[in-house]
């Protein structure tokens, strides 16, 4: 019997190369442990597959827009949770410990991670 559950991580990608290391660097750099990470590659003609492989990561290539990517990430997964990244989102380094324990302590169905953004090109009110 493990003792804590796996998260899942999947991540579509293509020509991701200026995002995607600082990304699996902030998953790599978590206190939670249990987790795998997949990438689902849209056959990337930058070095997106060769930074993915670099951190040891599952790849995937598939011709597949970004749902049906995430699809086939989860299709391949085998977590007990699931969580669901773009490839140039960074996390805070407890972000999948307490999403775990809320899932636990709370009993729930799905979680919102609300995201900052660091782009002065998008709309504030």
């Amino acid at each position: 019997m493990k003792d804590k559950p796996l998260v899942s991580i999947v991540i579509p990608t293509y020509d991701s190369e200026k995002t995607l290391a600082e990304c699996l660097e902030s998953i790599k750099n978590q206190t939670y442990e249990c987790i795998e990470v997949i990438i689902v590659d849209k056959f990337s003609k930058d070095k997106t597959v060769e930074i993915a492989k670099s951190y040891g990561v599952k790849v995937i290539s598939a011709y597949a827009n970004n749902p049906e990517a995430r699809n086939i990430g989860i299709l391949n997964s085998e977590g007990d949770y699931v969580l669901l990244l773009d490839s140039n989102m960074v996390l805070e380094n407890k972000l999948v410990e307490e999403a775990v324990d809320k899932f636990q302590k709370e009993s729930c169905d799905a979680i919102f991670i609300d995201e900052e953004y660091a782009n002065d090109g998008f709309w504030k009110c």
